[in-house]
């Protein structure tokens, strides 16, 4: 008797174990529940007038899974789209993607839910946040599968197509596409989230920007950001008045095969900042010979401000060495890149130079190797002069190449220079 009792535990154990798990094999096609839908996304977000609200048993609305927390990028969260709107569910568990992937559609019943917004991202949550009248907090796990019924898989969501100029709050939570896009130059020696979370700046080719979040826990946090022109499709998010982009995996950036469109780099003083966009001043000899901006005698072409130096201080000269270095720029997949900028100077000494290296990282210029490039440089009397197209071709392929202007003076003389419209593009 006690064999055929083993026998029978063997087998049942035998049969558990062979049912497959759904989170592991997923199957394509199911089954979609008997259920009415009472409303649609874009319905459900227009309850909510500023304070949550809790929902009524009537409502129940339906859409498919178009992000999901397999990336790390999405903390107990998953993202669901209608063909009206996208609205993000805060649910109280991990590994949310083996019951609800990407592709899924799902039923939610929203009777004792609650709708309301962190931010002004509204969202679905199980209770009203302590504290703050506006959120939501998460759903509880031990009431999932009574208010969120799971039907097929493999469903396919077209992302909505838009600009920058486009986006606003009617795509809160809807995956997107944004086509001839690419990274600052700013931010393509970075990698996405290394150690925290982390902000980084996509533009169009018309230098249009907006902000691309990653976590720290997003399992590409550690990639490196791409360097070149293409496609992005992403979760389009907002925090207060600023737009977000949230990437859902990297297959989702499609930028590997464009070449970039606009400049590596450009500067022309005209927010009053010597040091903003990456750029930094090393002060080699003599703390007092600094770069600063400057309003008087500009040129016809050069806005209202540009960039100075001067070694005269203190009615004196100075002996000085005072570098003005570019932020790290990609020329990985560059063409033809050039340097190019105006400048004028006045009274007696040593010309500017200007100096390119592939090898400098940070701080003293002493830490990288620079070679000199000729530049056409002003004769005085505060004449401005092009440079011209100073060409950087041998450093195409080169992924952290710096470009410097350098200020000499000595203890007898010193010109004053004057820099304005530094451009580093392709020609």
């Amino acid at each position: 008797m006690r064999k055929h009792i083993s026998l029978l535990i063997l087998l049942g154990l035998t049969l558990v174990s062979c049912v497959p798990d759904e989170a592991e094999y997923p199957p394509t096609g199911g089954e979609n529940p008997n259920i009415e839908v009472t409303a649609t996304i874009a319905e459900l977000k227009s309850m909510y007038t500023g304070t949550a609200i809790q929902l009524d048993d009537s409502l129940v609305i339906t859409g498919v899974v178009v992000a999901d927390d397999e990336s790390g990028n999405f903390y107990k969260s998953i993202v669901i789209q209608d063909a009206t709107a996208g609205i993000l569910i805060r649910m109280d568990d991990q590994e949310l993607f083996k019951k609800y992937p990407v592709g899924r559609r799902l039923f939610i019943k929203l009777g004792g839910l609650w709708l309301g917004e962190y931010n002004g991202l509204i969202q679905l949550g199980g209770t009203q946040a302590v504290g703050n009248p506006n959120e939501v907090d998460y759903i509880v796990s031990s009431i999932f599968d009574k208010v969120i019924l799971r039907g097929t898989y493999g469903n396919e969501v077209t992302p909505v197509d838009v600009t920058f100029s486009q986006m606003n709050s009617s795509y809160q939570n809807m995956l997107i596409r944004l086509s001839d896009v690419q990274f600052i130059v700013g931010d393509t020696n970075k990698m996405f989230a290394p150690g925290s979370t982390q902000n980084i700046t996509l533009e169009d080719c018309g230098s249009n920007t907006v902000i691309v979040r990653t976590s720290s826990f997003a399992t590409f946090a550690y990639d490196q950001v791409p360097n070149l022109n293409g496609e992005m499709v992403c979760i389009y998010s907002e925090f207060g008045t600023t737009k977000q982009l949230l990437i859902r995996d990297p297959s989702d950036l499609k930028m590997n095969d464009a070449v970039r469109c606009g400049p590596y780099a450009k500067k022309d003083f005209e927010d009053g900042s010597v040091t903003s966009g990456g750029w930094t001043v090393q002060q080699v000899t003599d703390p007092g010979t600094n770069w600063t901006t400057g309003t008087i005698g500009v040129a016809s072409n050069g806005g209202t401000t540009y960039v100075k130096c001067s070694n005269y201080y203190s009615a004196a000269n100075h002996l000085a060495e005072t570098w003005l270095i570019s932020p790290s720029l990609n020329f990985s997949a560059a063409i033809n890149p050039a340097f190019s900028f105006i400048n004028a100077c006045n009274y007696g000494g040593a010309n500017i130079q200007v100096k390119v290296s592939s090898d400098y990282v940070s701080g003293a210029p002493s830490s990288g190797t620079w070679s000199n490039i000729t530049a056409s440089l002003s004769s005085g009397s505060w004449t401005w002069v092009n440079s011209g197209a100073l060409s950087l071709t041998s450093y195409v392929g080169q992924s952290n190449v710096h470009v410097a202007i350098v200020y000499t003076g000595s203890a007898s003389d010193g010109k004053t220079w004057e820099i304005d419209n530094i451009l580093i593009a392709e020609q």
